[in-house]
């Protein structure tokens, strides 16, 4: 089976090794699954280019998980969170705020 191709209809597979993945937006991804409404991977972003505050709209529901480095989101009307290795958050459609990079990060998502 080969890493980061459908092992079947049913079963994705994908790396984290960041000579696999492809410039998006101001960071990087490899794609685990693109299909559908469901969309997952992991995510590298750093300082050097994605510095700043970068707003954000879910028009998906989406989940996350910090792997590396710590990132801080500013919801519209609700807390600011930073989250760090291990932690996670879940954003409902229609969530809106902004997110910056307080150290480079990678982080796993999931949206649909």
């Amino acid at each position: 089976m080969s890493i980061g191709t459908p092992a079947s209809p049913r079963v994705h597979t994908g790396t984290v090794a960041t000579e696999k993945f492809v410039p998006l937006g101001d960071g990087a991804i490899s794609w685990l699954r693109q299909d559908g409404d469901v969309k997952a991977g992991t995510c590298v972003y750093t300082l050097a280019e994605a510095g700043g505050r970068h707003p954000i709209d879910f028009g998906i529901s989406e989940t996350l998980i910090v792997l590396e480095g710590r990132i801080r989101l500013e919801m519209e009307g609700g807390p600011t969170l930073e989250l760090g290795p291990g932690e996670s958050a879940s954003f409902a459609r229609g969530a809106r705020g902004a997110w910056s990079l307080v150290e480079d990060t990678r982080l796993f998502f999931v949206s649909t």
